[in-house]
């Protein structure tokens, strides 16, 4: 199962579906999390969406807040994890979170 077959599954299953809707955008974020590495920042993922490329194939748009928005989401949802060591980022110059897949590892490598 992909990534964003996963992600209507679980979605569907849990309750944030009784107050959130999955949309385009959303899932427009799941494509692009699918295409990154298993770890990833927000900012690589904001750049992948916003890209030129992006927008002609997915033809829609998507904000930086959608994707921050989608990101938390995911990680309620059990999809990706969140790497908690921001000191050890912080020493490195890097003030972004960083983010794990969870689910769909096996079919991006």
């Amino acid at each position: 199962m992909n990534f964003e077959d996963e992600l209507q599954a679980r979605f569907e299953a849990h309750e944030m579906s009784q107050r959130l809707r999955l949309t385009r955008e959303r899932l427009m974020v799941a494509r692009a999390i699918a295409r990154q590495s298993d770890e990833f920042t927000a900012e690589e993922l904001v750049e992948d969406v916003q890209s030129p490329y992006t927008k002609q194939v997915e033809q829609w748009r998507c904000s930086r807040s959608t994707v921050y928005r989608t990101l938390y989401m995911l990680v309620e949802l059990g999809m990706l994890s969140q790497r908690d060591d921001l000191d050890t980022l912080l020493q490195r110059g890097e003030t972004d979170r960083v983010f794990r897949k969870i689910v769909g590892r096996d079919q991006d490598s």
